[in-house]
């Protein structure tokens, strides 16, 4: 230990160690409270109240660590953890302006005084990248903020100087990183003949500690950005593969190990998967390649979208989630005949729609607006839809006819020479929030054209049809209103009699009902015995947050996601692994654009083959007709899933010509909110 770092005390490594726990759980207070805003302001300002009180008792304990100090480098590390926390707080004036000023000023005192190690250099890396105060805090060696904190010739005197400390401890790991900080200083001003010198030094260097791919991809990512600027097209894209693989090669460790830092995945690890993808559909577009070219071009897109989208769920499913990938028994999607796959991927200035028609071959089409106008337009088709529990008329198809004429339209002569009954969607977050089957073509839904689906990943989606008529069934259901960390759900009038009528339906099932649906019995049940249907009508809340996301169980008791997936997996271990999970009543998948991330997750977590749940809260009376109808049709028409959903909502939309069904029924607030996940036969 050099003689200039003395010895901390006890209560130093404590205070700040108390001081990072509260700063994260600021962060994540201030996350649960937008995941809340759609739903609850008051439970939103709730958290907000702990966000604050959190963000307070860090600034506390940073502060008492620095005051308390003598060492240069514990007071350089808690006046780097306020700096941070400045950023994260700023909408709540935690620092106040001149404070946060203060400590960066102290901070750079500090700098040349501090031991010359690995810590030294990450700070100096911290300190030269902050962007301008009144700006969000962005991620280093990624992001050019529109300004900087400090003067570039600051950063670059700090940069420098850490880059001889990193040479001077002889670590590749840590050499890289400040070469790469170099090189990127150079990219955000557009040198990029030096940017890319000292990127590809960063590379070399990072190559010799197989320690260091964490930190390979983000450089050879920054490689591919700075032959971009360059115009050198196809070097490029080879850096961006290159990011690609490595990425792919330790993606689960980034997203799923516990780190005192986590990587931001929508700045850290998305845009690779979307910049490639880009990149590649501009290569498909070039009119120098061959039509075989072409689709192998197509096809490497449809993998990384499909990789982006297990990213996804490993992002959002949190620290120990392991997806099942590739089952052994599942059917390829050549074996269905009459099947489309539409992916959809948006990208600042334009939305690439690529479809797999049944022979294989694959097509593509660019609805050439920007994300800003399509996330608008996608928006307000939504809130048409749920304008029909305020307006009784006639539904207006205006809006639902753009969206039509953008993602069906161009492939409305292969869907017919193809003869496809089936549509499958795997949707750009964007577009998870609406219901496809209300899409509109001036005559018909689309749901009356085609039977309508969505999966988050083909990977994932194991293709099997099993009967369901003598299958043994799980009916899971709480009537009574609940009261779940203080948040009130309403009862549910209409529960008993769907409860009762599909036990008719399903004469081999169990009942749990209010008290006896709890987790405890819940566990023993599917400990005792296999079920290939569970239904479950409760209230459930699907939101950004996995811990926001939960089952309404008996006895004002609720069930959380994880809890729900790790009892799911009692039945992955039987005979036979769930076929159907139901789940009716309110808002099972309503949130943000990211929430059907948390029913689709615990589905697929589970080896649940397929799910039904709802994307906004629905009259529980229209509920019960569709779901009654949808088994009706699933038992005794022998269609599969997808078809059975679609034929329950065409008697719905057919519901003036039906005297047994509530006319106001046929408005698409009351039947395209349910949608089918995962396994459509």
């Amino acid at each position: 230990m050099p003689p200039y770092r003395t010895i901390p005390s006890n209560e130093e490594p404590l205070k700040q160690s108390l001081g990072n726990s509260y700063t994260a759980r600021g962060q994540l207070s201030q996350l649960r409270a937008k995941s809340a805003e759609k739903q609850d302001h008051n439970r939103s300002n709730t958290f907000q109240k702990q966000a604050i009180s959190d963000y307070q008792q860090a600034t506390k304990n940073f502060r008492a660590n620095l005051n308390g100090s003598e060492d240069p480098l514990t007071k350089l590390e808690n006046l780097l953890n306020l700096i941070r926390l400045s950023y994260y707080s700023q909408n709540f004036q935690i620092i106040s302006p001149q404070q946060r000023q203060n400590d960066l000023q102290q901070a750079l005192i500090l700098l040349p005084m501090v031991p010359q190690n690995v810590t030294t250099v990450y700070a100096s890396i911290d300190l030269a990248s902050l962007p301008a105060f009144s700006l969000a805090l962005s991620t280093p060696l990624i992001q050019c903020p529109t300004q900087w904190q400090l003067s570039d010739y600051q950063r670059l005197s700090i940069l420098d100087n850490a880059l001889t400390i990193a040479k001077n401890l002889n670590n590749p790991r840590v050499e890289s990183f400040a070469l790469g900080a170099i090189g990127h200083f150079y990219e955000c001003l557009g040198r990029t003949k030096e940017a890319l010198t000292l990127t590809q030094k960063a590379i070399l260097v990072a190559n010799q500690d197989l320690n260091t791919k964490d930190g390979l991809y983000l450089l050879e990512w920054q490689k591919g950005r700075i032959f971009q600027a360059k115009g050198q097209f196809n070097l490029a894209v080879n850096a961006y593969q290159n990011a690609y693989n490595t990425l792919e090669n330790i993606r689960s460790d980034l997203l799923t190990t516990e780190k005192d830092v986590q990587l931001d995945f929508r700045d850290s690890i998305e845009p690779i998967y979307r910049q490639l993808a880009q990149l590649k559909l501009q290569l498909a577009d070039s009119q120098s390649l061959s039509s075989i070219q072409q689709k192998q071009e197509l096809k490497e897109v449809l993998k990384i979208i499909d990789h982006l989208r297990l990213a996804e769920l490993q992002n959002h499913l949190g620290n120990d989630c392991f997806l099942r990938i590739d089952a052994p028994d599942s059917q390829p999607i050549s074996a269905f005949p009459q099947t489309a796959i539409i992916n959809s991927l948006m990208f600042q200035e334009k939305t690439a729609i690529i479809i797999i028609l049944p022979d294989q071959s694959i097509k593509i089409h660019w609805i050439k607006q920007n994300k800003a106008n399509i996330i608008e337009n996608i928006a307000q088709f939504r809130q048409s839809i749920l304008d029909g529990f305020l307006t009784l008329g006639d539904y207006d198809t205006s809006l639902s006819e753009t969206l039509y004429s953008q993602i069906i339209r161009p492939f409305e002569t292969d869907l017919q020479e193809y003869d496809v009954k089936n549509l499958v969607f795997i949707q750009d977050s964007p577009f998870r929030p609406i219901p496809m089957a209300a899409l509109h073509d001036g005559k018909q839904f689309l749901i009356e054209k085609y039977a309508v689906s969505t999966t988050p990943s083909l990977s994932l989606t194991f293709l099997q049809k099993r009967t369901l008529s003598d299958n043994k069934t799980l009916i899971l259901g709480v009537t009574e209103e609940s009261q779940i960390d203080g948040q009130i759900f309403p009862s549910l009038d209409n529960i008993p009699l769907e409860i009762a009528t599909i036990s008719q339906q399903f004469p081999n099932h169990q009942l749990l009902v209010n008290q006896q649906f709890n987790p405890q019995t819940l566990t023993q049940t599917l400990d005792n015995a296999d079920y290939s249907i569970i239904h479950i009508a409760t209230h459930a809340q699907f939101g950004t947050i996995p811990d926001d996301t939960f089952l309404v169980a008996g006895n004002n008791d609720k069930i959380a996601l994880k809890s729900l997936e790790n009892t799911l997996r009692l039945l992955e271990s039987g005979s036979n692994s769930v076929e159907l999970l139901t789940l009716t009543a309110c808002e099972t998948a309503e949130g943000d654009e990211r929430s059907a991330l948390g029913l689709a997750g615990v589905a697929i977590q589970a080896g649940v083959q397929s799910a039904i749940a709802s994307l906004w809260p629905v009259s529980d009376q229209s509920t019960l007709q569709l779901i009654l109808a949808f088994y009706d049709n699933l038992i005794n028409s022998g269609v599969n899933k997808a078809e059975a959903l679609r034929e329950a909502q065409i008697q719905l939309i057919q519901a003036q010509s039906n005297p047994d069904i509530n006319n106001q029924y046929s408005h698409p607030v009351y039947w395209s909110s349910f949608i089918l996940i995962g396994n459509w036969l």
